[in-house]
């Protein structure tokens, strides 16, 4: 019966997992994340998805738009400081969209607001980057 309730709880963390979609938009790549942003075997989608579109060709600017994550912990957060050097290496500014406070609260404590530049909007990310 244990092995029943770990598996079903296994099921439950797995859609909580984190999701990402990523297109490219006016020279922009945009990621959407969803779900939890922690430790777990899905975490690592985040930098593939930026390695892909970083890959496809030379971009603008890096946009996350996190307003559909529901959880963020310190693997998390290990994970968009991947992403950003990432794209550093590149020369690709990056912005973060859609963060709830909760999490900007994190990235403000843990000073990685200065290199994951908040915007409110998508709009708003590509003017700041067209801006720079």
């Amino acid at each position: 019966m244990d092995n029943t309730v770990n598996l079903v709880h296994a099921k439950v963390r797995n859609r909580m997992s984190i999701t990402t979609t990523s297109r490219i938009e006016d020279g922009f790549g945009i990621i959407d994340l969803a779900g939890k942003l922690t430790l777990g075997p899905t975490l690592r989608e985040v930098r593939d998805s930026a390695r892909n579109l970083l890959e496809k060709e030379k971009l603008a600017g890096l946009i996350l738009d996190a307003s559909e994550v529901t959880l963020v912990d310190s693997s998390g957060l290990g994970e968009l400081t991947r992403v950003y050097t990432t794209a550093a290496k590149r020369n690709c500014p990056i912005r973060l969209v859609g963060a709830s406070d909760n999490f900007q609260k994190l990235l403000h404590l843990t000073k990685l607001d200065a290199v994951l530049l908040p915007a409110d909007s998508i709009a708003s990310a590509k003017n700041q980057i067209k801006s720079r």
